[in-house]
């Protein structure tokens, strides 16, 4: 015998399927999403959590590959007046939206917008929606921007969310007419309210985030009119495993709600089953009344199954688009308001089960409710023996407007959690919550364990002295920031406990610049960054061996001074790594300060050369001859890397060309402007008549367009220079003037 949900769904289904064949032009399609042990799936518009291609399934499963499910479907709603009329983007069952966009007033799609999903580890190669990313930048597909030029570049951007397993985006629209239905299941059928959704979801498999997905939506108002009253829900229809004894709640203070089982034994997952919950990350702001005032969770109520109880008023509020809109205000059907039981007389709340299951305390689905129609008084009724619970989180305000063009983000994570009991699950997904939220609001970051051990290049000696650094370079600062250190141990092991996700730069760095027995050596055995093995700290990493360069140590006075600086413009460069050889032997070695300037003591006499290095800019050294006590005015001038190439003009020009630098003659600046028509490895350096190298401006891939950089010569003398661009097979060499 088929129980209530089924019905519905087949209900649901048969109307999709005949809708779908009304509008074969608008096909449901979806795809997988199973970052870590979550798996489900995304809909074309708008609705997740939910399987189609089985028909009457739920979506959501847990762990993945168990064939055991959590939540039968998902969606986000919207609903507005505009003119006065009200207007829905419904998402239950079915959605209402479609991929595409609003173009000039209308909806447009083409095979462009689609479902994207890309995991860590494709490439253009093996998959053609990290091949086409680029396509939904515009539009706000997330990319990490390797080269830090504030642009997406193919080849070298890596499309997604950094280091998240996977990542999904759609760009949908409901200003199809076509896609507005009565059947959708929460509202619905009404004319668009021509929004625009860009969803994203990303999910990570870092430890205490495997249980985790997040989903960012994106709404634009792309009607010619205001959306006032606005309104937005998120309804989700959860089974944890049997989807008969299921209760659930809110915890308002965490913006958490929650579904859980009402029995410590299921029939799906058995004993202590999963509780399954959403967390408001971030919600909507309110531009208008009460400037940049977040709204945040506003409403939490639960949706009945037509026929389910004698308050009609809580039956699911389709078809009637005037019914959901008082639903994600937080009423009922008919606009009367939900009562707290557990306060006499019973007042109004737009907060369902609020209280903690496990503790007991406070109003939970076990405690009963008031039923009541049209009425703020009614009569108590006990709990349900047998429950199928749906619930809505509401977002809004009756004063909340949204101006044509306006955007808004709505942030949640969809997670799920396993304690000793039923009750315990709860008390699990609260604590849960506490890491996301901390997480997402910048409290937390991953953190990982780098060890190894530090031994002398030359005989494999053991390094009993100094510490193991882990640096992180901030290519937009250009600062070298330290993210752990640990002292080297007598056995010459080091554990650093708090490295940073992402690229990190490992050191063995001496106690001091003065009494030292080797110099600093980034891993795994060289005194160049460029030569560095940078680790993309994903978790736990061992097994990180750093071979150190051993120095000779002189009882001499000699020194040598000088300053360490950008070439263009000419600033003090901090933390550069300043080496001084005697033929194979490393003899010296000091860091420079925040003013440049820069002491190597203790020199011997002879020839030595100075080597310069620093994480973010070129390299440089010099031979001198120490023949006395001290050499001062030892200079360098270092050209940055880490500083972007504005890009002035994203049409594909017509052919390759270098044009002549503006001003010129110039003192002590000028404008370089390229283009190219393909996307190329470009270089673009700066040459004086005697052909040595004086900056290199451009090392780097870029796509086609027209680009621009600037040259300061203010550290040269007047004369001729000349600027050579090498992109491919083109290259071009122009002559400039410099006049002091």
């Amino acid at each position: 015998m088929k129980t209530q949900k089924q019905i519905f769904a087949v209900f649901i289904l048969l109307l999709i399927l005949f809708w779908n064949n009304a509008f074969s032009q608008f096909p449901v399609l979806q795809k997988s999403f199973e970052p870590n042990t979550i798996s489900t799936y995304f809909w074309n518009t708008g609705v997740f959590n939910q399987n189609h291609n089985t028909g009457n399934q739920p979506g959501f499963m847990w762990p993945r590959n168990s064939n055991k499910f959590c939540i039968f479907t998902t969606g986000l709603n919207i609903a507005a007046l505009v003119n006065d009329s009200l207007r829905m983007a419904s998402v239950s069952y079915k959605g209402e939206y479609y991929t595409g966009y609003m173009n000039g007033g209308l909806p447009y799609n083409d095979t462009n917008f689609r479902i994207y999903k890309v995991t860590l580890g494709d490439n253009a190669s093996n998959n053609p929606d990290y091949a086409n990313w680029g396509v939904m930048v515009p539009f706000g597909a997330p990319y990490y921007d390797v080269n830090h030029n504030g642009q997406y570049d193919p080849g070298i951007d890596t499309p997604g969310v950094r280091n998240a397993q996977q990542t999904i985006f759609i760009c949908m629209t409901d200003g199809f007419t076509e896609m507005h239905t009565p059947s959708e299941g929460f509202g619905g059928g009404t004319l668009p309210l021509k929004a625009d959704l860009r969803l994203t979801a990303w999910g990570y498999t870092f430890p205490g985030f495997e249980d985790v997905q997040f989903i960012k939506f994106q709404i634009i108002n792309k009607n010619v009119s205001s959306w006032t009253h606005t309104f937005s829900g998120l309804f989700a229809d959860p089974d944890v495993g049997d989807p008969m004894d299921d209760y659930i709640g809110c915890d308002t203070s965490r913006k958490l709600c929650y579904c859980y089982n009402g029995e410590n034994i299921d029939l799906v997952y058995g004993l202590a089953p999963p509780a399954v919950g959403f967390l408001l990350l971030k919600g909507l702001v309110n531009h208008g009344v009460i400037p940049n005032a977040n709204i945040g969770l506003t409403s939490f109520i639960d949706i009945k199954s037509s026929g389910s109880s004698t308050s009609q008023c809580e039956w699911d509020p389709s078809p009637g688009a005037d019914k959901a809109y008082n639903r994600l205000k937080g009423l009922k059907n008919d606009g009367s308001s939900y009562l707290n039981p557990l306060v006499y007389p019973h007042i109004p709340t737009k907060f369902l089960f609020t209280g903690d299951p496990e503790s007991n305390i406070g109003w939970t689905q076990t405690k009963g409710r008031i039923s009541n129609c049209g009425t703020d008084t009614g009569i108590f009724t006990p709990p349900p023996s047998s429950n199928d619970a749906r619930l809505l989180m509401g977002m809004g305000a009756e004063n909340f407007t949204m101006m044509p063009n306006d955007t808004q983000t709505i942030v949640i994570s969809q997670m799920l959690a396993r304690g000793s009991s039923n009750l315990n699950s709860v008390t699990k997904l609260r604590q849960l919550a506490n890491t996301v939220g901390i997480y997402y609001n910048g409290g937390l970051s991953f953190n990982y364990s780098v060890s190894g051990n530090v031994k002398f290049q030359d005989n494999n000696q053991t390094v009993t002295s100094g510490s193991v650094k882990a640096f992180y370079f901030n290519p937009v600062s250009g600062q070298i920031l330290v993210e752990d250190s640990a002292a080297i141990q007598s056995d010459g092991s080091y554990i650093l406990n708090n490295v940073w996700i992402g690229d990190s730069y490992i050191g063995a760095v001496p106690n001091s610049t003065t009494q030292q027995d080797y110099v600093l050596t980034y891993f795994p055995s060289t005194i160049y960054y460029q030569n560095a093995t940078v680790l993309d700290t994903i978790g736990n990493v061992t097994g990180i061996n750093i071979r150190v360069f051993r120095m000779s140590q002189s009882i001499t006075q000699n020194s040598v001074n000088g300053m360490v600086n950008s070439l263009s413009p000419v600033t003090p460069v901090k933390d550069a790594n300043i080496y001084a050889k005697s033929g194979n032997d490393f003899v010296g070695y000091t860091t420079s300060a925040s003013n440049g300037i820069y002491h190597l003591n203790s020199l011997p006499t002879g020839t030595l050369k100075i080597i310069v290095n620093r994480i973010g800019y070129g390299g440089d050294s010099t031979i001198i001859n120490l023949n006395k006590n001290i050499i001062d005015s030892v200079n360098f001038y270092l050209t940055k890397l880490f500083i972007g190439v504005k890009q002035i003009s994203s049409e594909i020009p017509d052919k390759f060309l270098l044009y002549q630098n503006y001003p010129n003659p110039f003192n002590p600046s000028t404008i370089i402007k390229y283009q190219i028509t393909e996307s190329k490895f470009v270089s673009l350096k700066v040459f004086n008549v005697l052909g040595k190298e004086i900056a290199n401006l451009v090392n780097e891939k870029q796509k086609a367009g027209v680009y621009e950089t600037t040259f300061n010569a203010g550290n040269l003398s007047s004369g001729i220079y000349f600027y050579r661009i090498v992109a491919g097979d083109y290259s071009e060499t122009k002559k400039m003037l410099m006049i002091k």
